[in-house]
């Protein structure tokens, strides 16, 4: 999740699983944007953010966001919530889950498409939460014999995939996520995140469906 006073910082650990050091912390219950939770104790990972983060835990335990306040201001904060799906945790915005990538393919491309084949085959038309933390990776490709690598090689005449400015965004499991408003954006092949300010007065829409063509029929070779 991407913090809000801090927009460089990315909560990365955002499973439901109660913290360590919250195990044995008697937890007082808060409202927080209206929810009656259970706060944990603060977070000790974060101060060097100058940064008092607390995580919010609902009645069974589970995990289910972070309160994050200025340390030198306490009544400065934030809250975060964990959502449906993982763009949506991540960006804190509301995105919709629909099919697979597998569910365009063509019966031929199917057979044999492993979660890394499918990447590499389709990169450049793919965004994941890890692209948008960590940047999309560099990818090569023949234009002759369509051999894909992650990394450089020597074939006839190679050159860098372009990265498309209106990608499927994917999970790990290659379901395919849609936003109704996002501050997300992609510039030059590079994920980008517009102010939170500057998305509400632009309000920015996300672009129309892509219309995908059929995956190729058979999986070029890997490097």
């Amino acid at each position: 999740m991407y913090s809000i006073l801090r927009p460089d910082l990315v909560y990365t650990n955002v499973s439901a699983d109660i913290l360590e050091h919250d195990e044995d912390y008697d937890a007082s219950e808060w409202s927080y944007s209206g929810k009656q939770v259970y706060r944990g104790a603060v977070d000790r990972s974060y101060t060097k953010w100058n940064l008092d983060v607390y995580w919010l835990y609902d009645d069974s335990l589970q995990r289910t966001g972070l309160a994050e306040h200025d340390m030198d201001d306490p009544s400065i904060f934030e809250v975060l919530w964990f959502r449906d799906t993982p763009f949506g945790t991540l960006l804190q915005e509301d995105w919709t889950a629909g099919e697979t990538l597998y569910s365009l393919m063509t019966p031929e491309a199917y057979q044999d498409s492993s979660v890394g084949n499918v990447m590499l085959k389709l990169h450049g038309r793919l965004v994941t939460p890890e692209y948008v933390i960590h940047g999309i990776p560099e990818a090569w490709e023949c234009t002759e014999c369509g051999t894909r690598s992650f990394s450089q090689f020597e074939c006839k005449s190679v050159k860098k995939i372009e990265v498309s400015s209106n990608p499927f965004f994917v999970d790990e499991s290659l379901i395919i996520y849609t936003p109704s408003n996002t501050r997300l954006t992609l510039q030059h092949g590079v994920c980008v995140l517009l102010p939170r300010q500057k998305q509400q007065e632009q309000e920015q829409e996300f672009p129309p469906e892509l219309q995908p063509e059929p995956l190729l029929q058979q999986e070029p070779p890997q490097q």
